[in-house]
């Protein structure tokens, strides 16, 4: 139960299991060791794993993913769509924010939207 969640919230943020223990400070090999004994990880992994997907460390033990991010990939997605409609003026920085994110490889996305989660976590709350 908890590998899948855990590699679905992985699979959300557009990251191999590998790669969100290593960026929060784990071994590669964890999820791994997690996947083939079926063991769960120590309080302090979850937290520090929830930290770097930006969930709740409950989202790695039910079955859907409650994100406290969602509306910045929400707005990103809205300004996107607004860009292509008739009329659809965009300011001078939501094109450059645009621009920019359209620029970016997968693993440069996730890494660009877990800085903006992290601004909007500290700034607009």
């Amino acid at each position: 139960m908890f590998y899948d969640n855990f590699e679905r919230v992985c699979a959300e943020q557009r990251l191999k299991p590998s790669r969100a223990c290593i960026m929060a400070g784990l071994k590669s090999g964890r999820a791994a060791n997690w996947k083939k004994s079926g063991a769960l990880p120590s309080q302090e992994e979850l937290k520090r794993l929830a930290d770097v997907l930006k969930c709740e460390v409950a989202d790695f033990f039910r079955p859907e993913t409650k994100r406290i991010h969602s509306t910045s990939q929400d707005a990103l997605a809205a300004m996107a769509m607004r860009e292509l409609e008739p009329g659809g003026d965009l300011d001078e920085n939501e094109r450059e924010l645009l621009r920019i994110y359209r620029k970016c490889d997968n693993r440069q996305r996730a890494l660009f939207m877990v800085s903006t989660y992290k601004f909007e976590e500290e700034n607009l709350k």
